[in-house]
């Protein structure tokens, strides 16, 4: 594992180092690093804050911690919990960003809470979690999501459908978050729900 502080690869990385590729790198890391003793692997980055690197334990129902060591929890990398088939329910709430393909494959997830503090939902972060059932969207400041995120594709289809709830706070659904470019990995969402008293006035293409 390559613990570096510059905040995205160095150009040319793997001409100067051809073994780079052969090996985990963290960028914008100071290289402290531990574990928590329900399965958190995190790294620090370069703000003082920590990044869940990997997820060891096997809990059905998990929240992610605000904080660890008394450092706030700001990323999940990519993949950390891919194809883990002991959750059923993922808690994201004070966490800003959700990294690349984070839950996918997770076959027994039924139901996630995205939470106010998201700000960032990385490409294929959910996808073909087919037993999804419930989405809770309460991200009141979360970016617009790219064409080819593909979020959700696949998402509920061993299920009778997936209902999601936005937030009252939710001002703006972001663009593409439900997104599929191929109707042939569709996702399952069946219901719609805004709370009471719903702030939404913009909904994303």
């Amino acid at each position: 594992t390559i613990y570096c502080e510059s905040e995205e690869e160095i150009d040319d990385w793997d001409g100067y180092f051809g073994w780079a590729g052969e090996n985990t790198v963290y960028w914008g890391t100071t290289g402290l690093h531990g574990s928590t003793t329900n399965g958190f692997e995190w790294v620090q980055n370069c703000d003082d804050t920590l990044r869940i690197v990997k997820y060891t334990g096997s809990s059905t129902s998990l929240i992610i911690p605000e904080t660890i060591n008394d450092y706030a929890v700001a990323d999940i990398e990519e993949k950390v919990f891919s194809k883990c088939n002991s959750l059923l329910s993922i808690e994201i709430n004070s966490c800003g960003k959700i990294g690349y393909r984070a839950f996918e494959e997770c076959n027994r997830l039924n139901s996630i809470t995205i939470g106010k503090n998201v700000s960032s939902i990385g490409n294929y972060a959910f996808y073909n979690c087919k037993s999804l059932t419930e989405i809770n969207f309460y991200a009141s400041n979360c970016a617009d999501l790219g064409l080819y995120s593909y979020c959700f594709d696949y998402a509920g289809n061993d299920k009778n459908g997936i209902t999601v709830t936005i937030g009252k706070n939710v001002e703006k659904i972001p663009a593409y978050l439900f997104y599929v470019g191929d109707s042939a990995k569709a996702h399952n969402i069946t219901n719609i729900i805004f709370e009471e008293n719903s702030s939404c006035v913009n909904i994303g293409n």
